[in-house]
């Protein structure tokens, strides 16, 4: 019955097609819809080479997450009845993340393993934790005359560079990141295994700024640094699997790059 809901978050819609169905229960003549919440994506913004990405920035329409990008299109064109607002999250790290981000770096910093690392190592990059997405996405109840039509991105509010997530990595599970071995290579130069990622992020400045979540949702992130956000996964995730053997422990495409490295040319 959706008169019985005032706020919908719609967590798993990829495309239009998944969430318009969704957002035609709740018309405002079947509904008294305060907020229709949509999960999106950082990933729809055009690569730039001024950052942070800001919610005005250009959009890729062609990007991997260009059903995000419809998304949000269809939902804007609802007209001014429909309340709805948009969550842009960068990479959202924290226990049991389906996704292999912060693993990816504590796994090799675990097994006192080197590190590949895509390009010059220096590209910024913004992560987030599951807990300050959350708090962000409930914080637009009661806001909705600000959020209304809006769109926000989420993350810390800072970003690192790649090798600085190998040594922070290398911190987390008590060794010097001093003695961190990191390997620069030039993805184009590698051919790795069908189904392989090399690396979990793209090899590009890719962060946000999040003063207008900040200002409009009253909106801090409790995990404001890389160190925070590994330490808490290593603690209350990695550990676990590793003490049930649930670890990947998948170094095949290291292991390619290691036995061909050379000086990268990017």
């Amino acid at each position: 019955d959706p008169s019985l809901y005032t706020y919908v978050y719609d967590m798993n819609g990829r495309e239009a097609s998944d969430t318009a169905p969704l957002a035609a229960l709740f018309t405002p003549s079947r509904s008294e819809l305060k907020s229709f919440i949509y999960m999106s994506s950082a990933g729809v913004y055009k690569k730039s080479s001024e950052m942070p990405h800001m919610e005005h920035d250009a959009v890729d329409p062609k990007s991997r997450h260009k059903g995000k990008l419809e998304t949000e299109a269809y939902l804007r064109s609802l007209g001014g009845n429909f309340n709805w607002c948009s969550i842009r999250p960068t990479y959202i790290c924290g226990p049991q993340n389906y996704n292999v981000v912060e693993q990816y770096f504590l796994e090799r910093a675990d097994a006192k393993r080197g590190f590949i690392v895509p390009g010059h190592g220096e590209h910024l990059t913004g992560f987030g934790h599951v807990k300050d997405l959350a708090v962000a996405m409930a914080n637009v109840i009661g806001r909705e005359k600000k959020t209304n039509g809006q769109v926000y991105n989420i993350q810390n509010t800072n970003a690192i560079t790649f090798d600085g997530a190998c040594r922070v990595a290398a911190e987390v599970v008590g060794t010097n990141p001093d003695d961190v071995e990191i390997v620069h290579y030039n993805p184009k130069e590698f051919k790795f295994p069908e189904g392989k990622k090399a690396f979990p992020m793209r090899p590009q400045h890719f962060f946000t700024n999040v003063d207008k979540a900040r200002r409009d949702l009253e909106w801090e992130p409790m995990f404001n640094s890389c160190r925070e956000i590994f330490q808490d996964s290593y603690t209350n995730d990695f550990l676990l699997k590793k003490a049930a053997g649930k670890l990947d422990n998948d170094f095949t495409c290291d292991e390619i790059v290691f036995s061909q490295r050379k000086p990268v040319t990017i």
